[in-house]
């Protein structure tokens, strides 16, 4: 989950928002998502001892987003350090995704009336000996821990039924990046064959899982879909002379060897291949539609429901400050995006992420270490202020957000291609 700095292409901010479903206002608004993880909150948010998720609240709420996208799962509580030896030690006994769900920082996410759609990328948590963690793929899993990943969904999706049934909001879950996780096994000396067959059982042991749950819950007004989040279109894995595994365009991915073999409510996308290029329009608008084509088998009913034939939602999209692009470039993108303002094409876009990373994956964060807009977080907000065409207000209104604030721009030069080059590097 943690990113490296890539290929700048600052636009699909705006091309991301423009294709957007032409929906209410108001709905545009709850369908444009902000990604919390491992972000450092500014310090005098947290000073008095406070959780990254409580201090988040206030920034997001500045963007005026209907959607939030976190984490849970044994590896990171909001609260501690990533694999602190204190993580979620308030929980006692065994630690779980509904006791996870239950804790006030958590739970606030889902009585929050401004956040209509909480998507979270959920693993069900193992432990090995080292604290809370995630189901090991990279050997043969044992019969005891798939049912222990099917036991744990289930009763995550149950907790949310019995708390929440009567809500009209959307809980979205899903993994992150099958690919990632598919390199990770691979890259440990795992057969392919047996990459594939972990990543395809486990993917479908929790979609398993959220359907037997919410069968239970016919007349709820809640809605929990479950997806599958994929990051590879046109490259692939293949395996280098030092053994690890690379990408490239040829080998495999999630799309053409896991999807298949799987059902699912929705498919997200990953976006980063199709950014760091000059026609970032074009190539994110072709992506999304193959993918759209190729995926439409393993669609369920409850998925055709919620999204009709856009089932493919774009789960990750950002800018690093670190990236370059030249002076005046910004400004024509942008104009340029105001044309492509047109029909729907994906029900969700969530930008990667409110703060910067915490571990050093990236300058990507809208909001800064003292608390001011990024270039990049102005950008954004300047986006969802701007009115869609045919429309004559805002999505987002200058009274929903802070006053304009001061903005440190941080940047440290491209790292791999400077903006524009159309060249990929991540």
């Amino acid at each position: 989950m943690r990113k490296r700095a890539r290929a700048g292409w600052l636009p699909v901010l705006g091309l991301l928002l423009s294709v957007l479903p032409t929906y209410a206002q108001n709905d545009i608004a709850a369908r444009v998502g902000i990604y919390h993880w491992l972000g450092k909150a500014p310090a005098a948010a947290t000073a008095a001892g406070g959780d990254e998720m409580t201090a988040a609240l206030p920034d997001l709420q500045r963007f005026g987003v209907g959607t939030v996208r976190v984490f849970v799962g044994g590896r990171y509580d909001y609260l501690h350090p990533k694999n602190s030896p204190q993580r979620f030690s308030e929980i006692e006994g065994p630690v779980r995704l509904a006791k996870i769900l239950a804790l006030p920082r958590y739970r606030q996410l889902f009585e929050n009336p401004q956040f209509r759609t909480v998507w979270l990328t959920a693993y069900p948590v193992h432990d090995y000996g080292g604290g809370p963690d995630e189901i090991d793929l990279r050997r043969r899993v044992s019969g005891r821990e798939w049912k222990q990943e099917a036991r744990q969904m289930r009763e995550m999706v149950e907790w949310l039924y019995q708390n929440f049934s009567e809500s009209d909001k959307v809980v979205l879950l899903s993994n992150h990046e099958a690919d990632e996780k598919l390199r990770e096994i691979l890259d440990a000396g795992a057969d392919p064959k047996l990459a594939l067959d972990n990543v395809v059982r486990n993917l479908r042991t929790r979609f398993e899982a959220v359907e037997a749950a919410r069968r239970k819950f016919p007349r709820a007004r809640l809605k929990v879909l479950f997806g599958v989040e994929i990051a590879l279109r046109q490259l692939r894995l293949r395996r280098t002379a030092n053994g690890t595994y690379e990408k490239t365009t040829e080998g495999l991915n999630a799309l053409e060897s896991v999807l298949p073999r799987l059902r699912y409510d929705f498919v997200s996308f990953s976006s980063w291949e199709a950014m760091g290029r000059k026609d970032v329009d074009r190539a994110l608008r072709e992506a999304l539609e193959d993918i759209n084509r190729r995926t439409r088998g393993g669609l369920t009913n409850a998925g055709k429901k919620q999204f009709g034939d856009r089932p493919v939602l774009v789960g990750e999209f950002g800018y690093s400050r670190q990236w370059s692009f030249s002076p005046g470039i910004l400004e024509s993108w942008l104009a340029a995006m105001v044309s492509v303002v047109r029909d729907a094409l994906v029900p969700y876009a969530v930008y990667w992420q409110l703060y910067d990373d915490m571990e050093g994956g990236g300058e990507f964060g809208l909001i800064d270490p003292e608390g001011n807009l990024t270039q990049t977080g102005r950008a954004f907000l300047e986006l969802l202020r701007r009115p869609p065409a045919g429309h004559s207000t805002a999505i987002v209104t200058m009274s929903e957000v802070a006053p304009p604030m001061r903005s440190t721009t941080g940047t440290a030069g491209p790292v791999g291609a400077s903006a524009g080059t159309g060249t990929l590097t991540w």
